[in-house]
């Protein structure tokens, strides 16, 4: 998982164009086969707006955390078509980035 594997850390890869670029390939690839290109639409929509909001609080973070793990656990139920413990996991992350920002 490229995510899981960078060579920055904290702000750092936050702010990181590429790591930006990649973890939005990586949340767009779990909703991609979704069929309604509104639904995209908007979560594009919000994904760019939590970005913005990402790159602000990182340079203000005192801790770092492991976003790596949580993206593993969502890639494997989704891999793995664990519908319910993927909608558990994409949540608990939503509402993590939520109250990191």
């Amino acid at each position: 998982m490229r995510l899981a594997r960078g060579r920055l850390t904290g702000a750092e890869m936050i702010l990181d164009e590429s790591w930006a670029t990649a973890h939005y390939d990586f949340h767009h690839a779990l909703i991609a086969a979704c069929g309604s290109p509104n639904l995209l639409q908007l979560c594009a929509s919000y994904f760019e707006q939590a970005q913005r909001y990402r790159n602000v609080s990182a340079r203000f973070r005192k801790t770092t955390k492991d976003s790596g793990a949580s993206h593993r656990r969502l890639m494997n139920a989704v891999l793995s078509r664990q519908q319910h413990a993927a909608e558990t996991l994409i949540t608990e992350h939503i509402e993590q980035t939520a109250s990191n920002v």
